[in-house]
């Protein structure tokens, strides 16, 4: 990873292929789909159009936060009393992950809806709406970021971070993001790459 591109091309086309598809076989497809009808439900329930009352968020993040955590903090400890040891955190390890996941997610939809209709945090709930309507364009702005900090033909910085230091690159991004999204947004109806999307649908739906 910290050589150039088109050395980093052998290893990333195994990845590839392997990730699209043993991986999606055996994991991502069944994971996608669990989310997605976790989604379609919380949407006919009236839950994610916020149509329930404060009292039951409140509720929704207790019943997601609290079991969420707990199997968070054994899984985390697992993978530290297994050194990090790869086959068992992609393995055996990786389900505290899923359930886990599950739960957390419901908690944060919790929070976030509750937040909302209490108007707590007004100008972040702004921001967070600028950057969920530039998503395509955030999404591979920081792929590119985080591409040039580590991998060779960037930085070169791979290996390089412990935990921590990941984990502040991290919310170094967000800002950037938070804080881009509504100045690109203020002075455009679109994020590049959405307009771009929609210029070639339109284009090909013309033809």
């Amino acid at each position: 990873m910290g050589g150039s591109y088109l050395k980093q091309m052998p290893l990333r086309v195994d990845d590839a292929i392997q990730i699209q598809t043993i991986g999606f076989v055996i994991e991502m497809f069944w994971r996608a789909c669990v989310m997605m009808f976790l989604g379609m439900i919380l949407y006919r329930k009236g839950i994610l159009s916020a149509e329930k009352s404060t009292a039951y968020y409140r509720k929704l993040m207790w019943v997601g936060f609290i079991p969420g955590l707990v199997l968070s903090g054994i899984g985390l400890s697992q993978a530290y009393a297994y050194e990090w040891n790869a086959a068992y955190v992609i393995n055996i390890g990786a389900n505290y992950k899923f359930v886990s996941g599950l739960f957390m997610t419901l908690g944060y939809i919790g929070l976030v809806i509750w937040c909302y209709k209490k108007g707590i945090l007004k100008k972040l709930q702004n921001r967070l709406q600028a950057t969920g309507r530039m998503a395509f364009t955030n999404y591979m702005g920081m792929s590119v970021i985080c591409t040039l900090i580590f991998n060779g033909h960037g930085l070169g910085l791979f290996g390089m971070f412990d935990r921590l230091q990941q984990f502040l690159i991290v919310i170094s991004v967000w800002a950037l993001i938070l804080i881009l999204s509504p100045l690109v947004l203020k002075n455009f109806r679109f994020g590049p790459l959405e307009w771009l999307w929609r210029k070639l649908t339109y284009f090909s739906l013309r033809n």
